[in-house]
């Protein structure tokens, strides 16, 4: 296995990224959540799955029962 060394996507690429105190939605229809981040003082919408959120940070199902 060959190893290909990491480097930025452009020369001098950093990125100001924030997150506002806005509370993330949760949008069941999709199993999602929502929230907003400022890249650069621009506002970008981003959302994460459920599924994402229980694999990688061991977060409760969104469809399990109560």
């Amino acid at each position: 296995m060959s190893s290909i060394p990491l480097r930025p996507a452009y020369e001098d690429s950093l990125m100001h990224i924030t997150f506002p105190d806005d509370q993330p939605v949760f949008d069941g229809a999709h199993l999602t959540v929502r929230f907003t981040a400022r890249v650069d003082g621009e506002p970008v919408e981003c959302a994460v799955t459920a599924e994402a959120l229980e694999d990688h940070f061991g977060a409760p199902s969104a469809l399990e029962s109560a």
